[in-house]
């Protein structure tokens, strides 16, 4: 009996909710994101190189944001002697990628 009563009022109570409006949200947003990355390949040497980020963000509607976004950065790993990589493999990838997506919430 306990379970229904706390069930109903629980229902109740976030029927009566209202946590997001219409009215309170921005409608552009814009970000800048820097950060370290690191490649995870089968090289035994891996280095850290900063990465960096824009972003721009549409809301389309408080539960509908589509953003678009750059990224560039570097990966890279390995050595050409013995101690550093057994192999002698050795990589450098220097990155730019774009990317829109949209969200459903």
């Amino acid at each position: 009996m306990k379970k229904i009563i706390l069930l109903l009022i629980g229902l109740c109570t976030a029927a009566l909710v209202k946590a997001q409006g219409y009215y309170n949200y921005q409608e552009f947003g814009v970000g800048i994101d820097a950060s370290y990355i690191r490649g995870y390949t089968n090289v035994n040497n891996q280095y850290n190189h900063p990465e960096f980020n824009m972003s721009f963000i549409y809301n389309y509607n408080p539960y509908l944001p589509i953003a678009a976004e750059l990224q560039t950065g570097e990966l890279s790993g390995g050595g050409l002697t013995p101690g550093l990589d057994k192999y002698g493999r050795v990589y450098d990838n220097h990155y730019k990628a774009f990317f829109v997506h949209g969200d459903f919430q």
